[in-house]
């Protein structure tokens, strides 16, 4: 019910500036901490195994694998690879 009621609020005609929002959320957080000593490369492997029932393949199976890299201070990567078996949605995801 709240998600239905969500778009007739966002459009009850007010303007919302967000340039003065996210001015006002920073005042409120205040600074951002200075994050100090070495930061070190790190590799990250996030696997992950699921399921849904109900349309349009009603029942369905995924499995995916993502790693990611980076050197800590100025570049990273995100990688995945992920498939799903289902009657309608066999798919390959990269």
């Amino acid at each position: 019910m709240l998600f239905a009621l969500l778009p007739l609020a966002a459009q009850a005609g007010d303007v919302i500036d967000l340039d003065l929002w996210h001015e006002e959320l920073i005042d409120a957080l205040g600074e951002e901490p200075v994050q100090t000593g070495d930061r070190r490369p790190a590799f990250g492997i996030y696997p992950t195994l699921g399921g849904a029932l109900g349309p349009p393949s009603w029942a369905s199976a995924q499995g995916h694998a993502f790693l990611s890299f980076t050197d800590g201070k100025t570049f990273s990567i995100y990688a995945g690879y992920g498939v799903e078996w289902g009657p309608s949605a066999d798919a390959t995801k990269v």
